[in-house]
């Protein structure tokens, strides 16, 4: 991989995601329902713990009652930047949840 462009994916993917979330505490997206089928992967989280015999951390609790098909899944050894940390598993999960959309549509 061209380690400019692993850079450059994962600058865009971190300022994606810190902007969402200050977006988020601020209350920009309540009311907001989520209608398209989300696929959520979380490591290790802040507020949470890394134990995959658990629900999910806490910190993830709620998403699900604002979206219509909302799947959330541990990525076991990961933190905060799976995109970065497993990019074979980002990319695999992602072309499995999408092959499934359209199997289903």
């Amino acid at each position: 991989m061209d380690p400019a462009r692993a850079r450059a994916g994962s600058t865009l993917y971190r300022s994606f995601i810190l902007g969402d979330a200050q977006r988020a505490g601020k209350g920009f997206y309540r009311g907001t329902r989520l209608r398209a089928p989300t696929l959520s992967l979380y490591g290790r989280v802040l507020y949470g713990n890394n134990d995959p015999t658990r629900r999910h951390p806490e910190i993830l609790d709620g998403y699900a009652d604002y979206a219509d098909d909302f799947s959330l899944e541990h990525v076991p050894g990961t933190g905060y930047y799976i995109a970065e940390e497993r990019p074979d598993i980002v990319v695999d999960r992602t072309l499995e949840f999408l092959s499934a959309g359209r199997a289903a549509g």
